[in-house]
């Protein structure tokens, strides 16, 4: 097969020169069905393409290469391995062919495997009090000079991007029900769904699809704040995507290095101020606008970040939902009225103390003794958290 620069030699002879056929074969050659199929088309190349290329001595192996080539394909393409290694290892395994053989096989199945259709993703639209995305993460704090670890529960409006964090000593039902009430009492208003992953204070049972069998407490602070409640698709972190970008944007924002704080109030107080500022200065992906909380689906205005309007796409209910439950405990052999098992005893307070209150971080409990007929039974609240 003749090269691309002889093609070209061939072609200025015949339209620039005026040379005959004859002239530039014997000129160049070549033979003159060549120069007629070069003068006579406009290809500047030509390629010849086996149909079916024979392989006798892999075909034993084609299984095997097959197998290690669907094993890497997953792989970074710096990890796989090159047909040199492959070729390396199949004559370990008793492949006594050539290296082009294993060499065009891997170059053939992975172009036809990159001709296969590529999973796409439609960006999600979200209007202006539609929803909102929950989530959890753990950060680490330095609290009264002991470093610490504590849950961190993220909230984003999903179309103006406002976000909100709050820190927790853990992720208890309470607490996140707590820090739906925080989170709607900044945002001044509530959306009309709720985007979450399927954590267990949320979602009992998955079923196929989107249908969950959700905590029932969870679906009554959902009926109380009008809001309807979505579960992703179990590894599908792409349908709350914006908040799980903000668990890593905040941490270097806000966590990085780690805050020093005497308290968890402290903390939140400065972490309120930190998301005011960080959407004041971070540019809406859609619009030209800021996500400040005087966007679309964000209140503050003319009037400043302590007013609080309600604009026709929110909703607002006044009361906040009682995350509090109540629970008759009859004490132990040791004097400890038990309420949940995962407590140990030393988070379990002394019938000793009755009438006062035992506060804990992220429950209030209040020991309250009753005499009944001989017997010491103690009624323990667990309320929200700080």
């Amino acid at each position: 097969m003749i090269g691309v620069d002889l093609i070209g030699r061939i072609r200025r002879a015949f339209h620039d020169q005026g040379q005959g056929i004859k002239a530039i074969a014997r000129e160049f050659s070549v033979s003159r069905t060549t120069v007629r199929k070069v003068v006579r088309g406009d290809e500047t190349e030509f390629r010849y393409e086996r149909g079916v290329q024979p392989a006798p001595k892999l075909g034993a192996f084609v299984e095997e290469l097959t197998r290690i080539l669907e094993s890497e394909a997953a792989l970074p393409r710096r990890e796989r391995r090159s047909t040199q290694r492959l070729f390396e290892e199949l004559r370990g395994r008793g492949y006594d062919g050539a290296h082009d053989s294993v060499h065009r096989f891997a170059r053939t199945w992975r172009q036809e495997r990159a001709r296969l259709p590529a999973k796409a993703y439609v960006p999600m639209s979200f209007a202006p009090g539609e929803a909102y995305q929950f989530d959890w993460s753990h950060e680490t704090i330095t609290l009264q000079g002991l470093p610490l670890t504590v849950k961190a529960a993220h909230m984003r409006l999903s179309h103006s991007r406002m976000p909100i964090v709050r820190a927790y000593f853990r992720e208890t039902q309470e607490l996140v029900f707590d820090a739906h009430d925080k989170a709607f009492a900044f945002y001044g208003g509530i959306c009309r769904r709720g985007i979450y992953d399927n954590m267990k204070t949320a979602v009992e049972t998955v079923f196929v699809g989107k249908a969950r069998q959700y905590n029932r407490r969870f679906l009554q602070m959902c009926s109380h704040h009008l809001i309807e409640p979505v579960a992703c698709t179990p590894a599908a972190g792409w349908e709350k995507g914006q908040v799980e970008n903000q668990v890593g944007n905040l941490r270097d924002q806000m966590f990085r290095p780690k805050p020093k704080v005497t308290s968890l109030e402290e903390l939140n107080a400065w972490l309120e101020d930190q998301c005011i500022a960080y959407a004041k200065r971070t540019r809406h992906p859609e619009s030209d606008h800021y996500s400040t909380r005087s966007n679309d689906d964000l209140l503050c205005g003319k009037n400043g970040p302590h007013h609080r309007g309600q604009p026709r796409h929110w909703t607002w209910v006044g009361a906040q939902f009682c995350s509090r439950r109540c629970k008759t405990a009859r004490r132990t052999h040791r004097s400890l009225p038990k309420f949940r098992q995962d407590w140990t005893e030393e988070y379990r307070p002394s019938a000793i103390s009755a009438g006062s209150a035992c506060n804990f971080v992220e429950r209030a409990i209040v020991p309250l003794l009753q005499q009944l007929n001989g017997g010491l039974r103690c009624s323990i609240v667990s309320g929200r958290g700080y």
